[in-house]
């Protein structure tokens, strides 16, 4: 992946969970599909969302 020469490791995690957010159908739009398609459990994308 390019960006990951190019971005701080946070920033590239924004960026994977952008393009995660615009692949997915509104109806399927929530923290636990997110989750799993980053392989991040519940509480730390909970912590994730607070923080950025």
């Amino acid at each position: 992946m390019l960006e990951q020469v190019f971005l701080v490791r946070q920033e590239v995690e924004k960026y994977n969970m952008f393009t995660v957010i615009k692949s997915l159908p509104p109806q399927e739009l929530n923290l636990s599909n997110i989750g799993n398609r980053m392989e991040f459990h519940t509480k730390k994308l909970t912590i994730f969302f607070r923080l950025y």
